[in-house]
């Protein structure tokens, strides 16, 4: 060890050859032992003593060498301090010692409180070994007990448990609320005395469903999250080609320029022009921006087919007015001096579907089948989840629902996911006794329940959300699969448009509107903003035009053609939201947000639309298709559940 020592030393210009270090290097053979150190790693935390004193490295003294070993023992107490271990005995449990398991030092480590824990001692005690726990099964499905069945489900939390104390001026909980049945607000107030119509078409039992799905929704589910780069690549730049052709043919964008008559052709994004010229492509955030879309950060990117894919920037200085968000298709015309930024003069923001049509024959036989002079309309309620309050799971706000079903029953019940919530606190923490599956087949009992045995021609449409804990979480979203089969009982995909009647209804469950005032950037723009954000919907011929998409939406491109409006605009359109409720005409389509029937542990807003029959003498006596008027034909409130 000593030789070791003094060649270690020599290696760093250090002499220790000389007898008078004969005491230096015993010691520091000595510490080396003692601590587990090689020659090589003394002699190298010598070196580094020197440079952290900041004198070069000399022939260690005696005492410095002392030193150093106090430094060294003293490192390792600390280390030691550190990583004391305890000494635990290895125990095995048996049905006689098992309760010791659950005593308060085990439970500690996983932050159990003292409720939870007592609870758990006494389960343990009380219960006898090999008994095992009941199983679940359906709740009997009799009208006088439905609100007791569906909360005998889950153990309902106390509101202690799940909220703050109180404040003045806070939100009223679910049961103490004092505004149930209130509307809110009215939609087409002074046309409609709805107070002496009937509000219902007043079926029979054995008629045949007014109910019809558009073929482009998904009908069953589908292999996902294999689609490839490339894939996705081209269903994004066949939108381009699609929406911008629509573009190009309603504003008639490209005029004979020449003595031949010959058409102006599209341009390319990035090349450059003097002359004033059209271009179409997809909006863009700049990644070298902000991260969000502003005025300065806007680019376009072309397709492939007239741009190879470029992308320019835009100079908006000289649009007066613009209304924009990331995935939009849009119509530029103006100039690219430079080839890298295009100065576009005029902005056209998309090109919407006409309004469905149907024969005079077709609306004779759905509002006057018998030439009655009785006033008919179509009477729907629309409702969107979540439907049960963030203390418990016994869903009373959809009990309620059906309780308004029961005293009046619709034509129609729309109801919207969430079912359940992958946001409720109780669903979060996993404090549920039965599979995710099992709840929502209870909730689906409960209401067909009501709608085939207690009403005789009221119909349900169940649509799914990408919240639903008990469904695919991916857009466009399949139907549900339902434990109760009926011809009034529809479950329909995510995206869904469907017929009622000659109405034509769209909705999607995905909250666009909120997602798109998170990403729109406007200039110019005055009026309502919901409207204008519903709007996008309507001239980007898709449910969900944004790309990239908001969080939690997972859309699965291969199926994207799914989620684009079927070559109409719908009569009428569902957007549920977080954001406000609202019932708006923007352009001849009912667009409304029925609001959420429940927020946290407070009651919500649900919609009741009433779609009058035409005027006789208003229907034509010609076979050509006239368009339905829905949004002039329609009296609608959102009122307090």
């Amino acid at each position: 060890m000593e030789t070791e020592l003094r060649n270690e030393f020599l290696a760093q210009q250090i002499d220790m050859t000389d007898a008078e270090h004969n005491e230096v290097v015993t010691l520091c053979a000595q510490i080396c032992r003692t601590h587990g150190l090689s020659p090589n790693d003394l002699v190298c935390q010598w070196s580094a003593d020197c440079v952290n004193k900041g004198i070069p490295a000399k022939v260690p003294s005696f005492s410095e060498i002392e030193d150093m070993q106090k430094q060294l023992e003293l490192d390792n107490k600390r280390k030691n301090k550190g990583f004391q271990s305890q000494i635990v005995e290895n125990q095995s449990f048996t049905k006689d010692n098992i309760s010791t398991m659950f005593e308060d030092d085990f439970l500690d480590a996983f932050q159990v409180d003292g409720d939870k824990a007592k609870s758990l001692k006494v389960h343990n005690e009380e219960t006898p070994m090999g008994v095992k726990r009941q199983s679940y099964t359906t709740p009997a499905r009799r009208a006088n007990k439905l609100r007791q069945t569906i909360g005998s489900i889950i153990t309902p939390i106390s509101a202690s448990k799940q909220s703050p104390t109180s404040t003045p001026g806070a939100a009223k909980s679910y049961e103490t609320r004092d505004n149930a049945g209130k509307i809110e607000f009215t939609y087409n107030p002074s046309k409609f005395d709805t107070a002496q119509l009937k509000r219902t078409l007043k079926q029979s039992a054995n008629q045949e469903s007014i109910i019809a799905v558009y073929p482009n929704c998904v009908e069953k589910p589908y292999r996902h999250m294999f689609e490839k780069l490339r894939d996705r690549a081209d269903v994004l730049d066949e939108r381009i080609d699609v929406l911008g052709d629509r573009m190009i043919k309603k504003f008639k964008l490209l005029e004979a320029n020449d003595e031949n008559g010959d058409s102006q052709e599209l341009a390319h994004v990035a090349l450059p022009n003097q002359e004033q010229v059209v271009v179409v492509g997809r909006v863009c955030v700049d990644a070298t921006g902000e991260g969000k879309l502003n005025a300065r950060s806007v680019l376009l990117e072309g397709s492939r087919d007239t741009s190879s894919g470029a992308r320019v920037l835009l100079d908006l200085t000289n649009v007066p007015d613009f209304s924009l968000f990331p995935g939009q298709i849009i119509a530029c015309q103006g100039t690219n001096t430079t080839g890298t930024v295009f100065s576009p003069s005029v902005i056209f923001p998309g090109a919407p579907f006409p309004l469905p049509h149907s024969t005079p024959d077709m609306i004779r036989e759905h509002y006057f089948p018998d030439d009655g002079e009785d006033v008919k309309m179509i009477d729907i309620i629309v409702a969107s989840g979540p439907f049960s309050t963030s203390q418990d799971l016994t869903f009373t706000p959809l009990m309620d629902l059906l309780d308004v079903v029961r005293r009046d029953p619709p034509d129609v019940l729309v109801l919207l996911g969430p079912f359940i919530d992958e946001d409720h606190p109780l669903i979060k923490k996993c404090e549920v006794d039965v599979t995710f599956e099992e709840l929502f087949q209870d909730i689906v009992e409960q209401v067909t329940e009501v709608i085939i045995n207690q009403s005789k021609s009221c119909e349900v449409v169940f649509i799914p959300s990408l919240s639903d804990v008990a469904h695919h979480k991916v857009y466009p979203q399949p139907p549900f699969s339902l434990s109760q089969e009926h011809e009034r009982v529809h479950a329909m995909a995510n995206p869904a448009t469907f017929t009622v009647k000659e109405v034509t209804i769209g909705v999607s469950t995905v909250d666009v509107i909120k997602h798109l005032s998170q990403q729109e950037t406007s200039f110019g723009q005055t009026g309502d903003r919901l409207g204008r954000l519903a709007n996008h919907i309507i001239q980007q011929q898709s449910y969900y035009p944004i790309v990239p998409t908001g969080k939690g939406v997972n859309m699965e491109f291969d199926h994207e053609k799914k989620i684009r409006l079927p070559k109409v605009t719908p009569d009428i359109l569902l957007l549920p939201s977080d954001m406000k409720y609202f019932i708006k005409n923007i352009n001849g389509c009912v667009t409304l947000n029925p609001g959420r029937l429940v927020k946290h542990n407070t009651g919500g807003t649900y919609a009741r639309l009433s779609i009058h029959a035409p005027g006789r003498l208003d229907i034509p006596e010609d076979s050509k298709p006239i368009p339905h008027g829905i949004f002039d034909r329609t009296d609608a409130n959102i009122l307090r559940i």
